[in-house]
């Protein structure tokens, strides 16, 4: 994970050099380096044996992808971008897979909210540390099923209850089974 915090200001103060720089890294990042490290994924699947766990690419989103804020928009806007970029991964993943069957089952893509984690970029104290997080995260990542692939995850226990009945888009949304084009 790699990100750059908002600027803190209302939309239209926000300096143009910050949107540039938070879209660089928080959003282009995700998507450069899915660009390059899925089809090294993909190739690794046509050397393995089917498997009993798939590979799984996992984008760092944030709970403000499923809500707004009016001193973020910027955050909130380049984590919008991640939850959709990564439910486009998935169908994408979706799609192939009804050209290379063997891939069935094999690779997700879900965009993942972390929760609330003292971070260099939240250093307030009482959170969890990003030790302790890893202890919890890590088991909760390696068992998500093929079937969420495409569904907005987050992680269990980290998001106040409160704050997640002001998410415009749920917790654990599934997607669409199919897409159409717009019309």
């Amino acid at each position: 994970n790699a990100g750059l915090g908002g600027a803190g200001k209302a939309p239209w103060e926000i300096p143009g050099k910050h949107v540039n720089s938070i879209v660089d890294v928080s959003l282009k990042g995700v998507m450069f380096t899915n660009a390059h490290i899925i089809p090294i994924m993909l190739r690794g699947l046509d050397k393995e044996t089917k498997g009993p766990v798939p590979k799984r690419v996992v984008n760092i989103s944030s709970g403000v992808a499923h809500t707004s804020m009016p001193w973020a928009a910027d955050y909130c806007a380049v984590k919008f971008g991640v939850e959709g970029y990564s439910k486009c991964v998935a169908q994408s993943f979706r799609e192939l897979a009804k050209r290379r069957p063997d891939l069935l089952d094999r690779i997700l893509c879900v965009p993942f909210a972390p929760g609330v984690v003292q971070t260099e970029m939240n250093r307030n104290k009482g959170l969890p540390t990003a030790d302790e997080w890893c202890k919890d995260a890590a088991p909760f990542l390696l068992q998500i099923p093929e079937s969420e692939s495409g569904s907005s995850l987050v992680m269990p226990g980290y998001y106040s209850a409160e704050y997640q009945a002001t998410w415009v888009v749920p917790a654990d949304e599934k997607m669409n089974a199919t897409w159409v084009k717009p019309r």
